[in-house]
């Protein structure tokens, strides 16, 4: 084992209910009324499609201001909206108890209004610091704006193989291992591909020389992550830039990152993202296999104009994808969506029936409808993302 993977706990095999123990979806909110817009929806067409009984919780994280608004609305005004959503399927924290920098009492509070990008940076931050307050070994990372459009259970978003020792996670009985199915896509490698971007700016900025295959890398939101990999990614920031807060490392890093571009006069741009974070050190740990499978076309996309969209027969009639969104940048009121969506519920015959697994494993998580057009260019399909190991300005950070 690599040196400085000597630090890293080895994971205790996780013995779980597939059925109710096994996921948890953590969902950053702001209480804007567009925002609880997409919520209800998303919450009517769960109640619809989801087994909202295979998931454990609903972890709702918002700043410290909102945390009262929040738990009157879910707690609330919501199961009186959505009656077959239950109140204690949430639990409401805010970003401070995930990141002390974000809490107003911590000495070295970074108030958002400081640097524009500090807003920014701590919504992506917030899905990683939360991971100590997740109850199960995995949870899916969801956006107010996405909607269920076909039934499953979160059963159905992990592959199932026979359990062995090495297994991260099993079902109670140990019969199957559990991994996540993660979508994967192609980067083109131009300077269109502002995932490209992300991925390398990430590699750069923690020091990191990842071989990585650019034909199937990690989507977007939703995601599953596992929690140990999220604990274990603090624990490896911490000694790798000995530094005893990771929270403010990355935070740190932004800033440094964006000064040296400012003095450069080039604009802003990401100096890492949730995403990239978590699954660059999962691949450099090691961990990526242990709770990750990698699926083609997972994420799907669907690309239609919001006029022509006819949802019943483009969504919800192809029996494709899990879930789906309307892209929530597009500003489009959430009532008129779900105008648009609420006469599209398939008969009771296509309730969830625990499909073919094989079956399964080729279904998209999500499709993506309603987005901007994308063009694709060809490029390598196997490139290295390498850090030039520059050292940050003053090395580390050292709180």
């Amino acid at each position: 084992m690599p040196e400085e993977h000597v630090f890293l706990d080895r994971f205790t095999q996780q013995l779980v209910d597939p059925n109710k123990d096994l996921l948890t979806i953590l969902l950053p909110i702001l209480p804007s009324k567009s925002e609880l817009g997409y919520v209800l929806n998303q919450m009517r067409t769960f109640s619809r499609f989801a087994d909202m009984g295979s998931i454990l919780e609903y972890l709702i994280i918002t700043p410290h201001r909102y945390r009262r608004e929040l738990e009157t609305f879910f707690r609330e005004q919501l199961p009186e909206q959505v009656p077959g959503i239950a109140a204690g399927k949430f639990r409401i924290v805010t970003d401070g108890d995930c990141i002390p920098e974000a809490n107003p009492d911590f000495q070295w509070y970074r108030d958002p209004a400081e640097y524009w990008w500090n807003g920014w940076l701590t919504q992506q931050l917030v899905k990683l610091a939360c991971a100590p307050l997740v109850r199960t070994p995995f949870y899916m990372v969801m956006d107010a704006d996405i909607f269920a459009a076909r039934p499953f259970s979160a059963r159905d978003l992990f592959e199932q193989t026979p359990c062995t020792d090495g297994s991260a996670v099993c079902d109670s009985k140990q019969e199957h291992q559990l991994r996540a199915k993660n979508d994967c896509h192609r980067l083109y490698g131009d300077e269109r591909d502002q995932n490209l971007e992300w991925w390398e700016n990430t590699a750069l900025n923690l020091q990191l020389d990842v071989k990585l295959d650019w034909d199937c890398m990690p989507g977007v939101t939703p995601q599953i992550m596992a929690t140990h990999v999220s604990l274990q990614l603090g624990r490896w920031l911490e000694s790798r830039f000995q530094t005893c807060c990771w929270h403010g490392l990355l935070l740190d890093i932004g800033d440094r990152h964006n000064w040296r571009r400012g003095d450069e006069g080039k604009l802003w741009s990401a100096p890492w993202t949730e995403y990239s974070v978590y699954f660059l050190f999962a691949y450099h740990s090691g961990l990526h296999s242990a709770f990750h499978v990698d699926v083609r076309n997972a994420d799907e996309q669907i690309l239609q104009d919001w006029a022509s969209w006819k949802p019943c027969e483009a969504t919800f009639g192809l029996g494709r994808g899990h879930m789906s969104l309307v892209q929530s940048r597009m500003e489009l009121d959430p009532a008129a969506i779900w105008q648009r969506i609420q006469n599209c519920w398939p008969d009771s015959s296509s309730e969830h029936q625990g499909e073919d697994q094989a079956e399964l494993h080729a279904q998209p998580l999500i499709t993506n409808t309603v987005a901007g057009q994308l063009e694709h260019a060809d490029g390598p399909l196997l490139m290295h993302a390498k850090a030039h190991r520059h050292a940050l300005d003053n090395g580390s950070s050292t709180r």
